[in-house]
């Protein structure tokens, strides 16, 4: 070998014993995202599909990994966001597309993107719901990248605004005595506690009104209907009352449980499905309530 030749071969070696030396940094954790078949009716069932599969082509060129969920099949617990949703027919021709964008650990919206029109133009309905759930899908996993990465803040000494006491919603939780206490009569007043102190308030459950609260809420639930199986789903429908500005009964999406999910866990997620559509209405009727 000539000397020119055996120089760069050496040191050709000694990077390559280098870079060996260096400890491989661990690949990224993937941003996962569960997909789940829309709920159809008979007329719209065919369409269902097609949109699972426009969704999951948006989201894989954009980078993110998607688990296209069966009948039978668990939502993964390494995804970060599920997205469900259904596709109805209204009067006429008429189609609506409502998508959720929701938290795999915790079963709460964090976004919802809905479209519609006549069902002939149900393929451009779709592809524009599509394309409007990708920079939502990126909008939450960006945020939840964040709140993971973000550095704890040490102790900070309660101020005077942080110290007031936080305003009171009373809650009433009525059952007719011929109503057979289910499981998410059970899991309510612990989920309505905690959506209650998420919106720094505080819940006291009651049997009527009083002078001392700010807010009213009634609940009652009036069916709870669980499909079991290896991966048990559930509905919901609830009357819900907030003072004399909302009174109205509420129907849950079907609610899709883990593989072997305990029945309270399921019951649990189902209550924070019936929170996500008070939500809005509570908002409205309570004007402090954010």
């Amino acid at each position: 070998m000539q000397p020119r030749a055996l120089a760069i071969a050496l040191v050709l070696a000694a990077a390559t014993v280098a870079r060996a030396d260096q400890p491989t940094p661990p690949p990224a954790a993937a941003d996962t995202v569960a997909l789940l078949p829309l709920d159809a009716d008979q007329r719209t069932e065919i369409y269902s599909q097609p949109f699972v599969t426009e969704v999951a082509a948006e989201l894989r060129a954009a980078g993110i990994e998607v688990v296209v969920v069966g009948p039978k099949m668990a939502v993964p617990e390494k995804a970060l966001l599920v997205i469900d949703g259904t596709i109805t027919a209204g009067k006429g021709d008429q189609v609506a597309l409502a998508v959720r964008i929701r938290e795999r650990a915790t079963g709460s919206t964090l976004d919802r993107v809905e479209g519609g029109g006549p069902l002939q133009t149900i393929d451009r309905v779709a592809s524009d719901v599509a394309a409007r759930v990708l920079p939502t899908v990126k909008a939450q996993l960006a945020a939840a990248h964040k709140q993971r990465d973000a550095p704890r803040r040490s102790a900070q000494p309660p101020t005077a605004a942080t110290a007031a006491q936080p305003k009171t919603v009373a809650i009433e939780l009525p059952t007719d005595p011929q109503h057979v206490a289910t499981p998410l009569d059970r899991g309510l007043p612990a989920e309505l506690t905690a959506w209650a102190e998420h919106h720094h308030w505080r819940a006291a459950l009651a049997t009527g009104a009083t002078a001392a609260t700010e807010a009213h809420l009634v609940v009652t639930v009036l069916a709870y209907d669980v499909t079991p199986g290896v991966v048990p789903t559930a509905r919901a429908r609830v009357h819900v009352k907030i003072g004399a500005d909302f009174d109205r009964v509420v129907v849950t999406d079907t609610v899709v449980g883990d593989r072997n999910i305990a029945p309270e866990q399921l019951a649990a997620r189902t209550a924070r499905a019936v929170l996500d559509i008070v939500e809005p209405h509570m908002r409205h009727a309570v004007a402090s309530w954010r």
